[in-house]
């Protein structure tokens, strides 16, 4: 009877201990799978974190090329209306001062020039006053004023105006409304306030 019981209790021991590593056994088993599901998961998470924040960086990108683009268009528009409106002012400029120089207060203008220069001249021989074809009209008023020098045509005063060459000195001053006109044109920009940065 003492090995029924013996036998009983050593069962009994052997069923407890096998039952206490079964439920060891279940326990690790049940942690390491929540382990490995849980470093699954935060590959999955990982992925697809990632492939979100490639998605948003391609989107972001496609969009700051797009603004880029808009931004370069609307600067391309502005300045070919910039230079629409520049065209436009000395077009009509050019029909003004072209219309002064029909004008008697045209003559006036240059006898004016002429007088405020000729302290400025050399003296020196061969002095050339360049006037456009339509003005050797006023030929000989100029040369009274400026006595040492004569009067020519030039071709490439288009406008009016004259210019003092004295080649001798190596000096040339030039009173012509075209140069006038081209240093407006410079400065137009900043004085009209339509600068394009």
């Amino acid at each position: 009877m003492v090995d029924k019981i013996n036998l009983a209790g050593f069962k009994d021991a052997v069923l407890k201990s096998a039952s206490a590593e079964k439920s060891a056994l279940i326990d690790k088993y049940n942690e390491m799978k929540k382990l490995k599901f849980s470093e699954i998961e935060n590959g999955i998470l990982s992925k697809a974190y990632t492939a979100i924040q490639k998605d948003i960086d391609a989107i972001r990108n496609e969009y700051r090329a797009k603004i880029a683009a808009a931004e370069q268009d609307a600067r391309k528009k502005l300045i070919e209306k910039r230079l629409s409106i520049e065209e436009k002012v000395f077009e009509k400029a050019t029909v003004n001062i072209l219309a002064f120089t029909e004008s008697p207060a045209y003559k006036d203008f240059l006898v004016k020039k002429a007088e405020e220069i000729k302290t400025d001249l050399p003296s020196c021989d061969g002095m050339k006053i360049l006037l456009r074809a339509k003005d050797m009209v006023y030929k000989s008023e100029l040369e009274n004023i400026i006595s040492s020098a004569k009067a020519e045509e030039c071709e490439t005063i288009k406008l009016g105006g004259f210019i003092i060459n004295a080649a001798e000195k190596n000096m040339r001053f030039d009173c012509t409304l075209d140069s006038l006109l081209k240093e407006q044109r410079k400065h137009f920009l900043t004085t009209a306030n339509i600068q394009v940065d």
